[in-house]
């Protein structure tokens, strides 16, 4: 099927699936049950993305066999359970990731072969479970801090998008040999997504954030060790970095200053803020909303690009991660101290 067609049948399709769903009120998304939602606005917004991205993934991706269409149809069925508030409980999701995801890196025998740090590349080469772990562990921290990030529009599924070009930009540039179909029907499929989730028309839910994280990481670490000589894995810890310290920071944030459970959600990310300030600016909810996405992507898109010209050069790579994670805290303090009104939620 050709990809402009391909692209144009799909915005009517994701429309009616809409339709469908408000009018069934089938997965409507709860935002009055979740602190890290109801700041946003009070309309019926189905949770369409997650099961439109999921179809793309079952019914159009070849390079995928039957096994994994299973193995990825539950990671899905866990954030749809979520979506639907019959799991609520963070604790048993995570316990449902750690063996479903662990059973798909069994299967598959796709595992992260190199750091560049030397002891632990021991450990991972000579300690076949250190290997099952040490990858399990980051799949982990990609799903649940993707989920975190998934509080604004365009945010998650633009950051994936950012993360398909940057792939696209060092193939051409360094002549990498790669499987371009299975990604650009992604692309598409995602594209058309977030169209309607800069509007307000469609969220992608747990389900969704689980899925693509659980694919885009494994397609990393397999893109990093066949191309292992070429790209340093900082790259792919470039291309990761915002949603895995999102999370490991609002862990730390959630311990040690909230004193709280760290697994449940809150409205407290860089995102939130963000958005309150430019609400407060702007005062037009839905406007403030995408634009908060869009801005914090464009700073993501920016720094991925700078590291695409030193793809093997870990120390320069490296540099760039700190100076990102610098900027993000400067960024997230200053935004933190800023006043908000009690009023900053109107639109």
């Amino acid at each position: 099927m050709n990809n402009y067609f391909l692209f144009i049948i799909l915005i009517p399709v994701l429309y009616f699936f809409n339709y469908f769903f408000v009018k069934n009120k089938i997965l409507i998304d709860q935002i009055e049950s979740s602190q890290h939602k109801k700041f946003l606005n009070g309309d019926s917004v189905p949770l369409s993305g997650g099961v439109f991205i999921y179809l793309s993934v079952i019914f159009f991706l070849k390079d995928l066999n039957y096994l994994d269409k299973i193995l990825f149809s539950i990671i899905f069925f866990i954030g749809l359970l979520s979506d639907l508030q019959k799991l609520k409980s963070p604790i048993i999701r995570l316990f449902l990731q750690f063996f479903i995801v662990l059973a798909v890196l069994i299967l598959n025998k796709n595992l992260i072969l190199q750091t560049r740090l030397s002891y632990l590349d021991y450990l991972l080469e000579n300690i076949f479970i250190i290997k099952i772990l040490f990858t399990l562990f980051c799949i982990l921290i990609l799903m649940n801090g993707v989920n975190f990030i998934d509080g604004v529009n365009g945010l998650s599924a633009g950051y994936f998008l950012v993360i398909l070009l940057n792939i696209f930009i060092i193939s051409k540039k360094y002549n990498i040999l790669i499987e371009y179909n299975d990604l650009i029907i992604l692309g598409i499929f995602l594209t058309v997504f977030l169209i309607f989730n800069l509007f307000s028309m469609s969220f992608l839910g747990d389900g969704g954030c689980y899925l693509l994280s659980v694919y885009f990481g494994l397609f990393l670490i397999s893109f990093s060790n066949l191309y292992q000589n070429i790209i340093s894995p900082y790259y792919i810890c470039l291309l990761l970095w915002y949603p895995a310290f999102e999370n490991f920071f609002s862990i730390l944030r959630r311990k040690f200053v909230k004193k709280g459970f760290s697994t449940y959600a809150d409205n407290e990310h860089i995102h939130h803020f963000l958005f309150k300030f430019l609400n407060k600016k702007i005062k037009i909810s839905k406007l403030s909303n995408s634009l908060s996405g869009i801005i914090i992507n464009l700073f993501n898109f920016s720094s991925i690009l700078i590291g695409s010209s030193f793809i093997n050069n870990t120390k320069v790579l490296s540099l760039i991660i700190i100076s990102s994670i610098c900027f993000y805290l400067f960024i997230y303090f200053i935004l933190k101290k800023i006043k908000i009104s009690k009023n900053e939620f109107s639109s």
